[in-house]
């Protein structure tokens, strides 16, 4: 039975409510085949083609400014908190061929502005080793005491500092 507007503003009845039923519109196989079958063209260029349109050597050399720019940056304003972990990474040649620092030394942290490699199961690669930390580009300057290479950590305001 249909009520008038005002019959329904009256009408304080019970009314049940139905949950929404949730659909899903996802595409289809068939949408989803249509690029399957479509090849992409690939386009070969050589260096000449490219000389034309730019210079290699101005791009090259560019690209080299930037991540000396981006290292110096780096060096000045991130500031890592130092870990034993951080020398791993260095190599270190020897007669034997080349080896990672924690191979050849133990690698220990005293406090967090200094590491100690101890190379006495290996002390004939000391000065190699002092030689690949010098080089690693972590600006550190190992200092020797025997056998045992202290390595003091500089903090961010040190080097900045001493590049001014």
């Amino acid at each position: 039975m249909l009520k008038t507007v005002s019959e329904r503003q009256n009408d304080y009845g019970q009314y049940v409510a139905y949950p929404a039923a949730p659909t899903r519109h996802f595409a289809t196989k068939k949408a989803k085949a249509k690029g399957k079958g479509q090849s992409q063209t690939r386009v070969n260029l050589n260096t000449a083609l490219v000389e034309d349109i730019i210079s290699l050597e101005e791009v090259e050399e560019e690209m080299k400014s930037v991540m000396e720019a981006l290292k110096d940056n780096f060096n000045k304003t991130v500031n890592i908190r130092t870990s034993p972990g951080s020398l791993d990474h260095i190599t270190v040649v020897t007669a034997d061929g080349k080896l990672a620092l924690n191979q050849i030394g133990q690698i220990s942290m005293k406090s967090p502005q200094l590491i100690l490699v101890n190379m006495a199961s290996f002390p004939e690669c000391t000065a190699a080793a002092i030689k690949a930390i010098r080089e690693s580009g972590m600006n550190l300057n190992p200092e020797v005491e025997g056998t045992l290479i202290r390595v003091p950590i500089p903090n961010g305001e040190d080097t900045e500092a001493q590049k001014e």
